[in-house]
């Protein structure tokens, strides 16, 4: 379909904004066209301050959207980094390059076009209104809106590690450490270190 070079200027003044054109055509003539543009849910930017200040160092949009629509989308996010016109096996890719870095990756999605990395990433997260195969996908799946559940499971996370340190440190370390000396300094038998195995 030929398009007029209004429909071209057109093109090029959405993309400049971050958004693109879809063109609707009627027996081989273009009729009309809807712009799109892309936006980022609400608390976004605010989960990915917070997850700064958690100490995450890299935090990148990976979408199948365009340059200058990513691009838009990542500077409103406040993220530095960004993939666009990504494939979804590309994005599954991307995902696995990360990790061979060492780095231990979380990836938020809702689209049939995100499962394969989702399935492929450490913590899949899912989102309000995603695809049946993207909540199949994720280990955690926000049910509203607001992406302060996100923020809230690394809080838990946090909380549920240190309670884990402790209760090593209180159920192995320090009635092993108990039963040494009261083996070596109060002759402590059997039934005395099993006593204090359960005490801890």
């Amino acid at each position: 379909i030929a398009l007029p070079a209004a429909a071209q200027e057109s093109i090029d003044l959405c993309g400049i904004d971050g958004g693109s054109l879809v063109m609707a055509a009627i027996d081989g003539r273009l009729v009309g066209a809807l712009e799109l543009q892309s936006s980022s849910r609400p608390g976004a930017a605010t989960l990915v301050q917070a997850l700064r200040q958690r100490g995450v160092r890299r935090i990148m949009v990976v979408s199948g959207d365009t340059e200058p629509s990513t691009r838009s989308l990542s500077r409103e996010l406040g993220v530095d980094e960004w993939r666009s016109e990504v494939l979804p096996h590309e994005k599954a890719e991307i995902v696995k390059g990360l990790q061979a870095e060492g780095a231990v990756v979380c990836f938020v999605g809702d689209g049939v076009n995100d499962a394969l990395a989702m399935r492929q990433a450490d913590v899949a997260v899912s989102l309000s209104g995603a695809s049946s195969i993207a909540v199949d996908a994720a280990e955690l799946v926000v049910t509203n809106n607001d992406l302060g559940p996100i923020e809230d499971a690394f809080a838990l996370s946090e909380e549920l590690h240190r309670n884990l340190e402790r209760s090593l440190a209180l159920v192995s370390v320090a009635p092993t450490v108990l039963n040494i000396a009261g083996l070596l300094v109060l002759r402590m038998g059997l039934l005395g270190s099993i006593v204090v195995k359960n005490l801890g």
